[in-house]
């Protein structure tokens, strides 16, 4: 769903069988490093996904894939992406306000590290939203203030965000002080889930 949005993601294949790796190969020629992410085969399963930022040998992509396999969890193999170059890591919650604006609620972990520091972790360093084109931070948010760059960055993922016609729905999304995805930008959108 994020390409179809026109966003930028992961070089990525899904794989629900490891014993299909070789035909993978060709997908993955030329990558130094893989990460896993994981889902269950399972809507009704609750279990925290296992997460392998970055597999730097073959050998450990296919123990991660057998691993994965082993407990039930579909994976889904990307280039490597690490999570040491991360800026900051996060999540959205986009929704129509009273007056029909979008409404977008930002909870941020400042890097390095990933997504997941929010999602799973619950580790928040900031938090902001964005409305009517205005970007504001919550007072909740820690004594750290941030700064304008941080702010300019939000700003900016808020405006992409903002300008995308669906609603009821989180975006999980990182920014990276290189390039990074397949089109090689510094803003990279994980994954964006339905809320209802």
């Amino acid at each position: 769903m994020v390409k179809k949005l026109g966003l930028n993601t992961e070089n990525s294949v899904l794989v629900t069988n490891p014993h299909n790796i070789r035909s993978m190969r060709r997908f993955t020629r030329g990558w130094s490093s893989f990460s896993v992410r994981s889902f269950s085969k399972s809507q009704e399963d609750g279990r925290v996904a296992p997460h392998y930022p970055i597999l730097n040998r073959r050998l450990h992509l296919a123990q991660a894939l057998m691993n994965n396999y082993d407990l039930g969890f579909n994976s889904i193999v990307a280039e490597g992406i690490d999570p040491a170059d991360a800026v900051f890591a996060g999540a959205c919650l986009k929704t129509l306000s009273a007056d029909r604006y979008s409404r977008l609620h930002f909870e941020i972990a400042r890097g390095p590290g990933t997504v997941r520091r929010v999602t799973n972790d619950g580790l928040i360093d900031v938090i902001y939203t964005y409305e009517n084109k205005h970007l504001e931070t919550h007072r909740e948010s820690p004594v750290k203030l941030c700064d304008e760059l941080e702010r300019s960055w939000v700003y900016t993922i808020a405006r992409m965000f903002d300008r995308i016609e669906k609603t009821d729905c989180i975006f999980e999304f990182s920014l990276y002080n290189c390039e990074v995805g397949y089109k090689h930008e510094h803003i990279i959108v994980w994954e964006v889930t339905p809320t209802c």
